[in-house]
């Protein structure tokens, strides 16, 4: 994936339009993924599946700087965009692309990693029941929300609940917003000195939260609605009233019935249908895993096969983050591309599709 996602970016967006400058770096790639693999295996196998994603990943990250460092399968010719003055008008939004060619350190590696060390290090102990945390984090006390927003009560029928009553709470302390980012960037505060003003005697505390708030207006909007449907979505299935299953599974219950023996193929969609969806591979994989498996009843397969269904599930919902829509539109704000979503949508849709026929694919090689 990687050395497709390479050759795309040269070809659509490097000045030769060559899919070849991108796939020339395939060693790199190969050893990048060794790289990651391994200790996120080695994480998953020892420790278990809390820590593979974030432990993994800076393990792997430490090693390949080092091989990179070494000059191990690094490539030979250097690639860059072409000159800002060529760009296409939808590459630029309203932050200007710098045109500094050099680098000044103004403080130690070890002081501009360190937010994000502590962004990880505070979300493990936070999230894995280990330390005894979590309670806290999850703790009613530390929540806001309503309940009956529809009425009074459940609509019970002879002892059993037919409709439950509609309400909605988050956990303030549980959101990785709270905790740990706007934990972090408050001591960060401290950390790199920055209540001092800085040379053009601008307050760098207030410089940074302004611009902030000021790019969250526009994306706040679209996100509230995306959030709203996905409520929408998620608990359509949350009443017992009608035989109605939700409407992400009555999605992939059609796919399903259209392709059966073909399944494996298109699993992965389903992936990434949630993922669509709900910006989650973990809701992904909440609201359609059990399906998946079901699936892989329904068609005989074996233990390890059913297994194999899942780990295309998982597959599925990480590749449909690149077209999420709220996914899409935070990004556009962090980038200032503002108005901008739809022609990035359009854009990873083609990367979506050939990462869906790749893990198809597999799948089938692999049954």
């Amino acid at each position: 994936l990687p050395i497709f996602m390479l050759g795309f970016m040269t070809r659509y967006y490097g000045k030769n339009k060559s899919w070849a400058e991108g796939f020339a770096v395939w060693k790199y790639c190969l050893m990048a993924s060794v790289c990651f693999a391994v200790p996120y295996f080695l994480m998953a196998w020892l420790v278990g599946p809390e820590l593979p994603s974030l432990l993994g990943g800076i393990i792997g990250l430490a090693i390949l700087i080092k091989l990179t460092q070494m000059g191990i399968c690094v490539p030979k010719d250097n690639w860059d965009f072409d000159d800002a003055d060529k760009w296409d008008p939808s590459w630029i939004g309203e932050i200007k692309p710098s045109q500094v060619k050099e680098y000044k350190e103004h403080m130690s590696q070890l002081m501009a990693w360190m937010p994000y060390v502590l962004c990880g290090l505070i979300l493990v102990v936070t999230r894995v029941p280990l330390f005894h945390l979590k309670p806290i984090v999850t703790n009613p006390m530390f929540s806001v929300g309503a309940s009956n927003i529809l009425g009074q009560g459940a609509i019970v029928v002879d002892g059993v609940t037919k409709c439950p009553a509609v309400g909605s709470s988050i956990a303030l302390l549980n959101l990785p917003g709270t905790i740990p980012f706007i934990l972090v960037a408050i001591l960060t505060i401290f950390m790199h000195g920055m209540l001092k003003n800085d040379a053009i005697g601008s307050n760098k505390v207030s410089r940074a939260w302004s611009t902030a708030i000021a790019k969250m207006k526009a994306p706040t909007i679209s996100l509230m609605a995306a959030v709203a449907l996905v409520s929408i979505f998620k608990g359509t299935a949350a009443s017992a009233a009608t035989d109605y299953v939700s409407m992400p599974m009555a999605m992939a219950k059609c796919l399903a019935d259209l392709l059966g023996g073909a399944w494996p193929a298109i699993n992965s969609y389903v992936g990434g249908l949630g993922a669509f969806i709900t910006g989650s591979n973990t809701v992904s994989d909440m609201l359609f895993a059990n399906f998946q498996w079901d699936m892989a009843s329904a068609l005989g397969y074996s233990v390890k096969q059913h297994f194999l269904m899942i780990a295309a599930q998982g597959a599925g919902g990480a590749m449909g983050n690149m077209i999420c829509v709220h996914n899409i539109v935070a990004a556009c704000a962090v980038l200032g591309l503002i108005g901008k979503e739809g022609d990035i949508l359009r854009r990873t849709f083609f990367p979506f599709v050939v990462y869906g026929i790749t893990v198809g694919a597999m799948a089938f090689a692999l049954l």
